[in-house]
């Protein structure tokens, strides 16, 4: 009897985080991580309510507190005393580290007191592994719309890399539980492998194709007995086995070239970006610029390197603005300093070398996917692989029973009920999300049939909700422009820059300077916008219009900036070019001429 409850108890906690682990994924809104935090808030929330119930039922296991909720507690504590409260430039980023440590704490209750679930969540994952590769192979055929309009296959998620990642990041799951499954199960997987593995070189990405190339060779050996059987071959044919050795690393080398050239100018770029990431850490290394701080950072030190005059004409060429550091690690250590990647680190570390101790390969061969992919992207910045990283890092934690039979362990149904009042509290803190939305696209619709008394009160109303979003900002800005109030929408694209570092801030501001009469400080956001972004040709146009202005006529600065706009190679050639080229010309020779 006592077993069928335990199997009935562990199927409701895997179910539970079932529900956690594919609620980032529902589409609610639109594609954004603030807005997506409501159905997580709920998903995390029926977790810990599950959670608790499952404490107050007799078990002879119980849970310790141990190193990893330790460091992850501090981590938590750190990253959310390193945010500017005053400015509040990413308000998502805190909700979602509470969020995310409470269920941590909640998957470490339930892997103590029913380690069965671990082995639960394994087919589970190949279930939602399989649907989301069907829906990439539907998007691929025009069965079902993608999440982007640029893309054919992008799943849930808005674009084709973070698809590719979580794939990867299941993937390893899947082979382990293939290789260790003696029953039906052994056909779930297959399913799921095969799917993936179709849809993957479809979607182009290589940061995921690394990922799962390194994580699958990685999970086979452990299963066949990891370096140990290595080194016995080597023992017994050395020759043989170094040279195949040799092999298979020429081979990874040439596929890494081969990869790299693939898409040489998204390679060179991010490279570009993990240099400018390295001199804004270098500014702050030890404490960081503070939580969401990148954008700003990252903006300030691409403008400062390309103004110094050493970049070469192939960074000019690929830089762009970033929203991200594709690299996670690097992006950590920018806002948080090197506390916090040596916390990050130092706990990651212990807890993958706990997870290969007690043979949990597939769980491991995950959290290396992970890794790999965070190399090269931007996972943590996306709800959903944040909730499955910590799902599957407490299952590499070992389940350790107590030294006494008991009924239940007093503290661990407390810790349960304060982790269901911590996600209430966050559900209760989100509820309006829908509302808000609503509100949103509303006072769009009014913006754009220019109604900008109406649009910008209510962009007043919910600025407080909104004034991380860099979009509500550049529509709030423009309402307030349209509406008369220049320097008003000048001062909400100085709130944009906190989130963004898109040059066409720069650009939008500099006009709306222009307009004002202080044409000064639109020099100065031309130009920086030119720094941020070198080959671009529209801040060349907008000062050629500048210097031809009656009240600040400059006729050799109108000269060099329309020849430019004439004749340097556009990066990408579009109608817009030719229509600025068109107006162009006869000023072009109309100065020329006087």
């Amino acid at each position: 009897m006592s077993i069928t409850k335990a199997h009935i108890e562990s199927m409701f906690l895997s179910v539970a985080f079932c529900c956690a682990l594919g609620s980032p994924l529902v589409p609610f809104a639109i594609n954004d991580s603030y807005f997506r935090l409501y159905p997580l808030s709920i998903g995390i929330g029926v977790a810990c309510m599950v959670c608790l119930l499952s404490t107050l039922f007799p078990s002879k296991k119980t849970f310790h507190f141990c190193l990893p909720d330790g460091l992850i507690t501090v981590g938590i504590f750190y990253y959310l005393l390193r945010y500017d409260y005053t400015l509040q430039p990413a308000n998502w980023k805190i909700i979602y580290a509470i969020l995310l440590g409470l269920l941590w704490f909640a998957a470490r209750i339930a892997f103590s007191l029913q380690p069965k679930v671990k082995d639960m969540l394994i087919p589970c994952i190949a279930i939602i592994g399989s649907i989301l590769a069907l829906w990439g192979i539907m998007q691929l055929y025009g069965w079902a719309a993608p999440g982007h309009y640029l893309f054919h296959i992008t799943g849930p998620f808005f674009n084709p890399g973070p698809y590719s990642g979580y794939l990867a990041l299941l993937l390893p799951l899947c082979l382990f539980g293939f290789l260790k499954s003696r029953d039906w199960t052994k056909g779930l997987y297959t399913i799921s492998l095969i799917l993936t593995i179709c849809i993957l070189p479809a979607a182009m990405s290589r940061s995921a194709w690394v990922a799962v190339v390194i994580s699958l060779l990685w999970v086979t050996v452990m299963y066949k007995g990891g370096w140990q059987s290595y080194r016995m071959q080597i023992q017994k044919k050395p020759f043989l086995t170094g040279g195949l050795t040799a092999i298979a690393c020429m081979i990874l080398l040439t596929i890494g070239v081969y990869l790299f050239h693939m898409k040489a100018d998204s390679a060179r770029g991010r490279l570009l970006i993990w240099k400018n990431t390295c001199h804004a850490i270098s500014e702050q290394p030890l404490l960081g610029h503070g939580v969401g701080s990148f954008p700003a950072a990252y903006g300030k030190a691409q403008a400062t390197y390309f103004a110094s005059g050493k970049a070469t004409p192939a960074e000019e060429h690929v830089a762009g603005y970033a929203e991200y550091a594709f690299n996670d690690f690097l992006q950590l250590t920018l806002e948080g300093g090197i506390i916090l990647i040596v916390l990050v680190l130092g706990t990651g570390f212990w807890i993958f070398r706990q997870g290969v101790r007690q043979a949990e390969y597939g769980y491991c061969g995950a959290l290396l996917a992970f890794a790999c992919f965070a190399l090269f992207s931007y996972p943590l910045q996306i709800l959903p692989f944040g909730v499955a990283i910590t799902m599957l890092s407490a299952a590499c934690i070992p389940s350790t029973e107590s030294k006494k039979q008991r009924l239940f362990f007093p503290y661990t149904p407390a810790l349960a009920l304060l982790l269901c009042i911590g996600s209430g509290a966050v559900i209760w803190k989100l509820r309006k999300l829908p509302q808000v939305y609503e509100w949103w696209q509303g006072t769009d619709m009014l913006y754009l049939q220019s109604f900008y008394d109406e649009a910008v009160k209510d962009y007043r109303e919910i600025y407080p909700h909104l004034k991380g979003h860099p979009v509500y900002l550049r529509n709030y800005a423009r309402a307030l422009y349209a509406q008369g109030d220049t320097l008003a929408a000048c001062r909400m694209l100085e709130r944009e820059k906190l989130v963004s570092c898109n040059a066409d801030i720069w650009n939008e501001q500099g006009k709306y300077y222009q307009s004002a009469g202080r044409y000064e400080e639109a020099e100065q956001c031309f130009r920086y916008s030119l720094n941020l972004a070198p080959e671009r040709i529209y801040p060349y146009y907008l000062l050629t219009k500048l210097y031809t202005e009656k009240n600040f006529f400059h006729k050799e600065k109108a000269l060099e900036a329309a020849n430019i706009v004439l004749n340097k190679p556009p990066k990408v050639h579009t109608k817009a070019i030719d229509e600025m080229r068109i107006e162009i010309l006869p000023l072009y020779n109309q100065l020329s001429s006087n």
